[in-house]
């Protein structure tokens, strides 16, 4: 610290030096107006070169804010750029996939069409043969259901006949049960109490037997005129 402070030759007071190397021997005030302006020289071109560093840093900040907002600005652009693109492509493809949907649903209802007339003109050659074997089928149904009708009514007849002949053969009125017990036993194996019931009335209603109530229940006999 000493070796930056000297005595001043003149009156005597410690000042301080620029430097170990500085050769100054008076101090401020004994130098005089020329002292004064040289180191006020100084203190000037101290402050411009400062201002100087002042405005470089004021232009380097303002650089790279310049160059920050023109990266952005490129940026943005960019992606603007991106996204019309994506949206024209997408538009693209969108319009690329609706027209394959209508050629394909075209083909589709095409192919439908032509399946159709197919299968009407199958049914119109098929027409004339099923309408015949319609009517083949009907005949041999009304056949079928005649000769049932005939069979229907000769062995109802032949019941009937079974149950007068048991009635004739008995010497007085009969129970159902007791008509049933004397059927042949062909007849009785497939004429149930209720079958016969039917059958009585049948016969009843023909005139040829008649019932009478009693306590024991219900008889029945034959007709006296009946043959």
């Amino acid at each position: 610290m000493s070796m930056n402070v000297r005595q001043c030759v003149k009156c005597g007071v410690n000042f301080g030096l620029r430097s170990t190397t500085d050769p100054e021997s008076k101090c401020l005030d004994c130098r005089g107006t020329s002292g004064r302006n040289k180191y006020a020289a100084m203190g000037k071109k101290r402050d411009n070169m400062m201002e100087r560093f002042t405005k470089m840093e004021d232009k380097i900040t303002f650089l790279e804010e310049s160059q920050d907002m023109a990266i952005q600005a490129v940026i943005d652009e960019m992606n603007a750029t991106i996204d019309d693109r994506l949206a024209q492509a997408l538009a693209s493809i969108q319009e690329q996939i609706d027209k394959r949907v209508e050629e394909l649903t075209k083909q589709k209802i095409a192919l439908l069409n032509t399946r159709i007339i197919r299968v009407t003109e199958i049914v119109e050659n098929l027409s004339p043969l099923v309408s015949k074997q319609i009517e083949k089928s009907l005949e041999t149904l009304e056949v079928t259901e005649s000769h049932r009708t005939s069979r229907r009514k000769q062995w109802m007849k032949v019941r009937q006949d079974a149950v007068l002949e048991v009635l004739r053969s008995a010497r007085g009125p009969l129970k159902r049960a007791k008509i049933h017990n004397r059927l042949p036993v062909a007849l009785r194996e497939k004429i149930t109490l209720v079958n016969l019931t039917q059958i009585l009335r049948e016969l009843r209603s023909k005139n040829l037997v008649f019932s009478l109530g009693s306590a024991q229940g219900t008889v029945w006999m034959v007709e006296p005129n009946a043959e």
